[in-house]
């Protein structure tokens, strides 16, 4: 049946095997687009998909009810989706807009769900409050605010998943801002989509070092306009002491070379300090990308098998322009130069970061010889 609302246009959507209601807007770009309107985004529907396929695995290795905490809901279309599509999980959707909270019970209601409960409040009051094995932090702009008490509502060894979507500052559009927010400096050059990931992911980090708690991530992705990124959270006063070596600074050298050092360099543009290691695991995404649902769209599969490829490939990658600038020739095809790359003995992958880039550890002399 149908939903409705006196004070707006409602239209059905379906994402993966969920349908529901939202808002029917024009030109809203934002939360505030339409002020008290519940907010929908259909740019972020791969993020949504995602966070199912992770939540599938996640619960499904668990002996109880995955309790997932929903904490920006709007009209919930993330939680609805847990909630529908994910055995084992109870879901907690929560927004402090009365339209948004109405909405999202209203569509839950249609689904007959019985896996779920809402609470209309601010986030800070609802995470004081309780844990949960999975908080989620989507908020509209960036997630820096936030960060100390979502990591301290995550149950022990739970999942913290964050977006951010202030990426002009991530990326250096806006440096002073991101050096404000997360306590980094960015770059702005053809390593500024891995940067802004890493840096999100070294502010993660360090707000669970100062609640004595580490962190692990399991997946992590630079899309569109968003960041986003899901870690384990751990107690430990030790392993966080530890967890310290896992921050870097990073660079590019005039003949293209990347730098990770513990140290920022004398001179010159750099960003930083980084999450240094992995940002995905490889077991999660295989385990993903084995038992895709039929839903799943072709720009999920490819971005997957990509995050996958690349899951334990060195940091930092490498753009094929760069290199084609100064070696003054036309562009190869990426997979030729990855073959190329291989053949000579080195480790050599696409990267979801952009389709002109890919990681290896070949040194910038065998990537211009492969290239010639």
């Amino acid at each position: 049946m149908p939903l409705t609302s006196t004070r707006f246009q409602l239209v059905e959507v379906t994402e993966g095997t969920t349908t529901f209601h939202v808002p029917k807007s024009e030109h809203a770009k934002g939360p505030k687009a339409k002020e008290g309107v519940p907010f929908y985004n259909p740019t972020m529907r791969l993020a949504r998909d995602v966070s199912v396929l992770v939540a599938r695995v996640e619960a499904a290795n668990r002996p109880k009810p995955l309790t997932f905490c929903d904490a920006m809901s709007s009209l919930g279309a993330r939680g609805l989706r847990i909630a529908n599509e994910v055995p084992n999980a109870h879901v907690t959707l929560n927004d402090p807009n009365l339209d948004s909270v109405h909405l999202a019970k209203q569509n839950a209601d249609a689904l007959e769900l019985k896996n779920y409960d809402w609470r209309m409040g601010r986030l800070e009051t609802l995470l004081a409050d309780h844990r949960f094995d999975w908080v989620d932090i989507d908020p509209f702009g960036t997630p820096a605010h936030y960060l100390d008490l979502a990591v301290s509502a995550v149950t022990d060894g739970g999942i913290l998943a964050v977006s951010a979507t202030d990426k002009a500052a991530l990326c250096g559009v806006y440096p002073e801002v991101c050096l404000r927010r997360y306590n980094a400096r960015p770059l702005h050059n053809e390593l500024m989509w891995e940067v802004a990931l890493r840096i999100l992911l070294g502010a993660v980090a360090r707000a669970a070092g100062r609640r004595d708690r580490w962190i692990e991530p399991v997946l992590a992705h630079s899309t569109q306009h968003y960041v986003r990124v899901y870690a384990r959270v751990h107690e430990g006063a030790g392993e966080s002491n530890r967890q310290s070596a896992s921050y870097a600074y990073a660079w590019v050298e005039p003949d293209h070379a990347r730098r990770f050092n513990e140290r920022p360099p004398a001179s010159g543009d750099y960003a930083g300090p980084l999450w240094a290691e992995r940002f995905s695991d490889a077991r999660l995404l295989e385990a993903i990308v084995n038992d895709l649902p039929k839903w799943a769209t072709n720009d999920l599969r490819r971005r997957l098998g990509v995050l996958r490829e690349e899951a334990e490939a060195p940091p930092l990658y490498y753009t094929i322009d760069e290199f084609t600038r100064s070696l003054k020739k036309s562009a190869p095809k990426m997979e030729r130069l990855l073959e190329g790359l291989r053949d000579a003995g080195h480790v050599a992958t696409r990267t979801h970061f952009t389709p002109r880039g890919f990681k290896t550890d070949a040194p910038p002399a065998a990537i211009a010889r492969a290239l010639r």
